[in-house]
């Protein structure tokens, strides 16, 4: 007796048994799928960096970059009785204030409320505990925190007021307009300020940047 190998079918063994090949081997054979690899919709593309080499680039971009920021730069003449009064962006944290006079200023940034306070006159043993405070000076760079929820501003003014007698300073100047000429006590002090804060200059919104 002839013993038969199962190959594709029960036809194909049959004919296998009997010495016979079928007349259609087409027909009865099975036809083998050939799979497709499909690419997942979440694999990325090979042009985007993988493993650390992401990570490192999305916090290069991600982070928010801090820097100075230049709000106000003025150029002023005042005299011994004078003095400038210059408003603080709100919500600033640090404050950056350069300063170049002919003659000695005093400065500070404070709040409103003290400013009101002093009626715009502060003694110098207050201005003294003041942020950025600056005493008889003619050039200087001074930098300091502020408090985000107060009110601030930032206040120039001659040092020779606190010196000088102010009945004797008023007949100076009434005597400069009678004469056309101004004592050297009376001389203009030329100051420049530059005013600014410290800000988020780049990726500041999508990172949820806070001030440091």
């Amino acid at each position: 007796m002839k013993r038969c190998i199962t190959v594709f079918s029960l036809s194909v063994l049959l004919a296998g048994c009997k010495g016979k090949q079928p007349n259609d081997m087409s027909a009865n054979t099975p036809q083998t799928a050939t799979a497709t690899p499909q690419v997942s919709a979440s694999t990325p593309s090979p042009a985007q960096p993988q493993g650390p080499l992401a990570s490192a680039a999305s916090a290069a971009v991600g982070t928010p970059r801090w820097d100075w920021q230049k709000y106000d730069e003025e150029n002023f003449e005042t005299q011994p009785s004078q003095g400038r009064v210059f408003a603080v962006p709100e919500n600033a944290t640090r404050l950056r204030v350069q300063l170049t006079a002919s003659s000695p200023i005093d400065a500070a940034a404070m709040t409103r409320d003290v400013f009101k306070s002093a009626k715009g006159v502060v003694r110098e043993d207050r201005l003294v505990r003041q942020p950025c405070a600056t005493i008889g000076v003619q050039q200087e760079t001074a930098t300091c925190s502020l408090d985000p929820k107060e009110s601030i501003v930032y206040v120039v003014r001659d040092r020779r007021a606190l010196s000088a007698d102010p009945v004797a300073i008023a007949m100076l100047e009434r005597s400069a307009k009678r004469s056309g000429r101004a004592p050297a006590m009376l001389a203009s002090d030329k100051i420049h300020v530059v005013l600014s804060v410290w800000a988020c200059m780049a990726n500041c919104s999508a990172s949820g940047a806070s001030a440091r």
